[in-house]
């Protein structure tokens, strides 16, 4: 039946920092850096629900580590 298994908690933060420098009247510079999986937890994947598979209940996969990523945007 449906819903009878349930699967690992998935606990995720993701943060982001950002910055807007005005360096004179005609340029400014925004900075920006953003974080998923901010504390770096292991979120695992459901684990195999088929039946008659030598899997069953095995856990194989997980999701992302931490991933940052940085950016700088010039304006004038």
């Amino acid at each position: 039946s449906r819903n009878v298994a349930r699967g690992p908690q998935l606990f995720n933060v993701d943060g982001s920092l950002a910055k807007q420098l005005r360096l004179s009247e005609r340029f400014r510079v925004d900075l920006r850096t953003e974080a998923f999986n901010l504390f770096n937890n292991t979120n695992f994947s459901n684990p195999a629900s088929n039946f008659g598979s030598a899997n069953f209940g095995g856990i194989f996969n997980a999701g992302d580590p931490r991933v940052v990523q940085m950016a700088a945007r010039v304006a004038f």
